[in-house]
């Protein structure tokens, strides 16, 4: 697989297949609560009434709220409330319970001694609320409140001949408190409380110590016959002096009335909104703009929820719809920030695998991102709150049902971004510094936040890019640029800065010039399912030229394994000798590619054995980049296996010589030989290797013009070739090819490396490449060739197939190059390294139907981040959808870092990968030291020494010995490594360090 970028899209918090799928590494902790192992918690959690109830102080603490029913024998003996307030890190700090068989919540409030107010209301005096003095079956408010060890310290009730309701509460920088509802009552509550009759809202004043109540404003009159309960009236406090209530108008002029109050009991102003919806929750940003979150029932199948946003002076903004595409929300799941961004949590009912999404606006109501979450048949989640703490970190409150009588309250911390970086990109094609019509758009592309490892964002069609950022400060933003790109003389990096007060910075546009207008041809080759022998196999081919400039008569060459024949393709194709296919492509635009397939056979019988390597190779033309080639050596090799011998052909293609360039030779997996070259320019240097007919041997060598810039379009970084099976007869060592790189980091190359396999798994996921050992050894230089293979084998077609997979940290997602695919997808990454594909309208038959077309894959290739210090263990894993079923879990692939000299990433390892079993003794050592080879004596054994850069140090041969006696001598202070030969084959290695 090659360098090949196809259309991307942003999606900045994708998720992977976790407990409450959201993506790892973006949860901080997640834990659950319940009474005791005998109750069912209920999952409405007290939202029912239109407040925001401030469930997290300053300090972090949390309040969690549920209902409760305790059930012995099918029935209900004890029922209530539980509340439980825990630490920052969601630790229980006490939980206390109301009882009450008709109790339910509206609102709790951290108040400012360390205790919790509750409020709420009931229909029966009894439990905790035998002292309510009506209980007369209508609905009655009460305010419970808790001291800071989470004891009952005073109750109040406002209760009268009709309903009565609280629905807000927030406490006052005198710690008063204030509170709205709303009453129907005629008789006690209208003379104790001074409130009219016959359904008034209100809003008053609780003194702190007495608990008395004044009336501070008569906010609406409303309409008892049509009133109904709740939802009708919010309080909230502005961050001056003053609050602002919302309420319901069910009589002329219907909509939502706005009214500013001062602490002096007056009315600042108060304006109605026509046509608004029922209001879920209303919240006040750092500038007094009020945002109001709206539900409209009328649509049925599909209720809608809006956002609308009025200035301080009740004047309208905007109204967002931001509900487009799926269904409302549960009420309340409105946050706003202090600089007026704010996150709305909804159900989801598309076609699609989530059923709940966590979305992030900015000031101006426009859609940052997304944040998916779903249901599966174990663990289902529903009405889970947003709250943010004052450090922006986002807290999702709700309920875990386990099973039909078994539900706890959830909690999930996410580790969320502090602030977000938006800007835009474009290719500034008059250089006049200045995006106008005459310039086009930078699209699908990397932009990077420097100072902070592995962060990058993504630009849009047309440009635009948002990076989440974790941490408040500057932060310094350039685009990552190809070859073919620079930026303008006008162009400076660009400095954001993100605060507590200031979560999202806007850096305007970035210019980017175009330096080299010519094509750049790029190509993958990739295999759809697994090598089969006596079957037919489908390689498909994705092409881009990924410059500016038309790539006249392009075309490309695949040149087959020797086991393997052209069947056919749909895109016509030539035969041009030796094995190799071409396909014409004709003339390819800038920036635009295509796809296609072909069919092989590969052979059985004596021809091939399983396990066996197969290798294809795609070569692009044009295949000549229009820069300077960089004044470099540059090295092939090519290897053929003539009678009992390999010839490798190290041919230096440059007009610079190379010199002392360090070689190594491999049987199988254990170091053969090493030295250095010489090769003068334009010539080719053959070195011979006796065959024994059952090992693979390899040659490698670092090539200088890969290490330079730019030099990967022009030669691999490591150059190397592998012959298995020279002058084999029948069986042979296999599986000695794929754990290496393959030499084709050049753009238009692409080398695909395959084992032929019997049974396999039709859903997994494979790594390139494979690496050494039972650990899967690389180097730190190595990038990574992952390819996701996936069936549909359930029992009707798939209409969509996702995958997701979030990237191992210690790779680079800015290098990710997504290749070929069994069908059109689209992909998307966020900056953090978690990748997206989804394959619309697949229409994937079950593999009952058509076992052929019921397979797909998808493949990409990305580098290490750089410096992956030794030992690094990169991990992958996918998860894949097929439309509304639970996740497919793919394998998990495994690579280690081993970063020594790439000849001896195995030569180091511990001795149990030897074939015979090494003691020695001792290691390290300052004088001798000596190798025990086991009990009994072998024969012509060969004992070989190298120091860390690969040079031979010392040999000594044996007739008949178990035991070999190295002596220092004149060996310097180091790590030295071996290799023990026993007729002629290479049978252990190991590593010694001289003191």
């Amino acid at each position: 697989m090659k360098k090949l970028l196809v259309s991307l899209g942003v999606l900045l918090l994708l998720t992977n297949t976790v407990y409450s799928q959201i993506a790892n590494d973006l949860i901080q902790w997640q834990k659950e609560y319940s009474w005791d192992s005998t109750s069912v918690e209920s999952p409405y959690m007290g939202i029912l009434y239109p407040t925001v109830r401030e469930v997290i102080a300053d300090d972090g603490s949390l309040l969690l709220g549920s209902y409760y029913q305790h059930i012995m024998a099918d029935t209900v003996t004890d029922a209530g409330m539980v509340i439980i307030k825990t630490d920052a890190d969601g630790n229980t700090l006490w939980k206390n319970k109301l009882q009450g068989s008709s109790a339910q919540f509206t609102s709790m409030l951290h108040t400012q001694d360390g205790g919790v107010l509750v409020t709420g209301f009931i229909t029966r005096s009894d439990g905790d609320f035998s002292d309510n003095p009506v209980g007369n079956g209508f609905y009655d408010a009460f305010l419970v409140k808790f001291n800071n060890m989470g004891a009952i310290e005073w109750k109040k009730y406002i209760a009268g001949g009709n309903d009565d309701f609280i629905t807000s509460v927030f406490q006052k920088n005198d710690g008063n408190y204030i509170i709205s509802g709303h009453s129907f009552s005629q008789d006690g509550v209208t003379t104790t409380y001074n409130i009219p009759a016959n359904g008034t809202s209100f809003v008053m004043e609780l003194d702190k110590t007495t608990q008395q109540t004044t009336t501070l404003q008569l906010v609406q009159l409303l309409n008892p016959a049509v009133l109904g309960r709740g939802k009708k009236i919010a309080v909230t406090k502005r961050n001056n002096t003053g609050y602002i209530t919302t309420s319901r108008n069910v009589i002329s002029p219907y909509g939502t009335t706005l009214t500013s109050l001062n602490d002096t009991n007056g009315i600042s102003w108060s304006k109605v909104i026509p046509d608004s919806f029922d209001i879920f929750g209303t919240q006040i940003d750092a500038d007094n703009n009020i945002y109001t979150l709206e539900r409209d029932y009328f649509v049925v199948q599909r209720p809608r929820c809006y956002v609308r946003k009025t200035d301080d002076q009740g004047n309208e903004v905007f109204l967002r719809e931001i509900t487009p595409n799926y269904s409302s929300s549960l009420a309340q799941n409105l946050r706003v920030n202090q600089d007026g961004s704010f996150y709305f949590y909804t159900e989801y009912n598309q076609a699609m695998p989530y059923d709940h999404i966590l979305s992030y606006y900015d000031a101006q109501g426009t859609k940052i991102w997304e944040q998916y979450l779903q249901k599966n048949s174990n663990q289902e989640y529903g009405n889970y709150n947003v709250y943010t703490n004052k450090d922006n970190e986002v807290i999702l409150v709700g309920a875990r049902i386990t099973n039909p009588e078994n539900v706890d309250i959830s909690v999930v911390k996410l580790n969320s971004p502090k602030g977000y970086i938006t800007g835009n990109v474009y290719l500034d094609i008059d250089t006049n510094c200045v995006q106008d019509s005459t310039d086009n758009k930078w699209d699908n592309r990397f932009v990077q936040v420097t100072g902070i490892t592995g962060l990058y964002g993504v630009t849009d069609t047309v440009g635009n890019f948002t990076i989440p950022v974790r941490t408040i400060g500057d932060f310094t933003i350039q685009p990552v640029l190809r070859w073919l790109e620079g930026t303008s003389n006008c162009y400076t990096p660009i400095t954001a800065s993100i605060t507590i007060t200031q979560t999202i910075a806007s850096i305007g546009a970035i210019p980017v010039s175009i330096i080299h207008n010519c094509p750049s041809m790029q190509v993958t080759n990739s295999l759809a399912t697994v090598l089969r022998r006596c079957f037919n196999s489908t390689y498909h081919v994705q092409y881009r030229n990924d410059g500016f400039a038309v790539a006249d008569s392009a075309y490309v060459d695949i040149v087959l394994d020797e086991n393997m024949t052209f069947v056919n393709s749909l895109l016509p194709s030539i035969d041009v000798g030796n094995n190799v296919r071409r396909f014409q492509l004709g003339n390819v635009a800038g920036e635009t590619g295509g796809s296609f397939t072909y069919n092989v056979y590969l052979a059985c019988g004596d021809s091939t054995i399983l396990g066996q390597t197969h290798c294809v190779t795609a070569h692009i033309y044009p295949d000549v980049p229009c820069i300077a080639v960089p004044n470099s050596a540059n090295l092939e090799i090519n290897a053929t296996c003539e009678g009992d011998s390999i010839l490798f052909r190290v041919r230096n293609i440059s007009t610079v010589p190379a010199n002392n360039i360090p070689f190594f030779v491999y049987e199988d997996i254990v170091l053969e030989r090493a030295s250095t070259m010489n090769i003068t320019a334009n010539a080719t240097t053959t070195l011979a290797i006796p065959a024994n007919g059952q090992s693979t041997y390899r040659l490698e060598l670092p090539n200088p013009m890969g290490t330079v810039t730019n030099g990967s379009l022009f030669g691999a970084v490591t150059s190397s070739a592998a012959v298995e099976a020279c002058n084999a007869t029948t069986t042979f060592n296999t599986g000695n090819v794929t754990p290496y790189s393959t030499p084709d980091d050049q753009p238009w190359l692409d080398i695909n490396c395959e084992q032929n396999r019997g049974s396999y798994d039709p859903n997994d996921k494979t790594g390139m490449p494979a690496g050494l050992g039972e650990n899967h050894d690389i180097t730190a230089n190595d990038a990574i060739e992952y390819k996701i293979r996936f069936q549909n084998t359930g029992t009707d077609t798939a209409f969509t197939v996702v995958i997701r997979d979030t990237l191992d940290v210690d790779l680079d997602a800015a290098t990710i190059e997504f290749g070929a695919g069994s069908h059109a997808y689209t992909p998307q990454i966020n900056g953090q390294g978690a990748i997206k594909f989804t394959f619309t309208n697949i229409l994937l038959p079950d593999s009952n139907t058509n076992e052929p077309a019921s397979n797909g894959f998808v493949s990409f290739r990305i580098k290490q981040k750089a410096n992956n210090p030794v030992g690094t263990v990169i991990h992958n894993t996918a998860a894949i959808y097929f439309d509304f079923n639970p996740p497919v879990i793919t394998n998990t692939t495994t690579h280690t870092i081993n970063n020594f000299n790439r000849a001896f990433t195995l030569s180091i390892l511990p001795t149990k990968n030897s074939l015979i079993s090494i003691k020695a003794y001792p290691n390290p050592f300052t004088e001798s030291t000596t190798l025990d080879l086991g009990e009994k004596n072998l024969s012509n054994v060969r004992f070989t020494l190298y120091d860390i850069a690969g040079k031979i140090v010392k040999q000594q041969t044996y007739e008949n010995t178990n035991q070999i006696i190295l002596q220092k001598d004149n060996l310097t202070e180091g790590i030295y490594l071996y290799t023990i030969y026993h007729e002629g084959k290479a049978v252990a290695t190991g590593k010694l360090v001289v003191k």
